[in-house]
């Protein structure tokens, strides 16, 4: 009994919530290779000693997402928002052929800022919420850092295969997000009709196996806490895909949990109350 007692509490000091002082200092080193302003934001959580949270913003939105889920009284953590390169545009106003959607360059600031908080950081547990296309990118980069097909240009940003570990380790520590993530831009299509911005990004996504749906297989093997929230119905995305997206979930990331919920609340952009009452209980 006096092993198992000391077991849980070398466990709960290895998993000890961060000061905001150490986090603020953190991303004041920030020094990003992609040649664009990440604009990473740390938001205190309510205590000064919390849990980190990474947030990763949908197509068209920015940073700003931190604003947002401040507001958000079931959230304790400090947010750390930053902006992926193609942040704040909208359909109908980019070439969808020159954006970052669906290749390693969205994904990689991404994965560098987890690089930061977790080995630099010291962060130990790392919750990640992903919001619509940013939930897209959190299946991929998941994905990513579980297989071995992208370590060269993983370490041409400074994350090496120990970092990988590390990363994994902290994010099977805390908790995945995706709320109303995007499954797969043939979804869209299915529900919207061939757009050409849509086909080509499709198109992007499918050449390089970034279809989230179809990307959860590098999650085998392992054990990540998800909740995945689906609005319904989904206005943006559409809701064909949402049962799948939940099965290859439970099937792939098979030694971890995976909480399935949906709600109605007036929208893909809205406050999606089931998902944050089961973060809530999961904290």
């Amino acid at each position: 009994m006096f092993k198992s007692c000391l077991i849980g509490l070398l466990l709960a000091a290895s998993l000890e919530a961060t000061p905001i002082d150490s986090l603020q200092k953190t991303v004041e080193q920030l020094d990003a290779p992609f040649g664009y302003d990440l604009s990473v934001r740390v938001l205190k959580g309510k205590e000064n000693d919390e849990d980190v949270m990474l947030l990763l913003h949908g197509m068209g939105s920015n940073n700003g997402i931190a604003d947002i889920l401040r507001t958000y009284t079931e959230i304790p953590d400090h947010l750390v928002s930053f902006n992926f390169p193609d942040a704040s545009i909208r359909d109908g106003h980019y070439d969808p052929r020159r954006t970052t959607f669906g290749t390693l360059q969205e994904i990689l600031p991404a994965l560098f800022m987890m690089k930061k908080l977790v080995v630099d950081g010291g962060v130990k547990k790392l919750n990640v919420y992903g919001f619509s296309a940013g939930g897209g990118a959190l299946v991929n980069l998941v994905g990513i850092l579980n297989i071995n097909a992208y370590d060269n240009q993983l370490a041409a940003v400074g994350i090496t295969k120990e970092d990988k570990v590390k990363i994994l380790d902290a994010l099977q520590n805390g908790v995945i997000i995706l709320d109303a993530p995007l499954k797969s831009v043939r979804e869209i299509i299915a529900a919207r009709g061939n757009d050409p911005s849509m086909v080509a990004l499709a198109q992007r996504y499918g050449v390089n196996q970034f279809e989230p749906i179809d990307a959860l297989q590098n999650w085998k093997g392992l054990g990540m806490h998800v909740i995945v929230y689906f609005e319904v119905p989904d206005e943006v995305l559409s809701n064909r895909d949402d049962a799948l997206f939940g099965q290859r979930l439970k099937t792939f990331n098979d030694k971890g949990t995976v909480q399935v919920l949906h709600g109605s609340h007036g929208g893909h952009v809205s406050y999606h109350a089931e998902l944050w009452k089961a973060f809530t209980s999961s904290s």
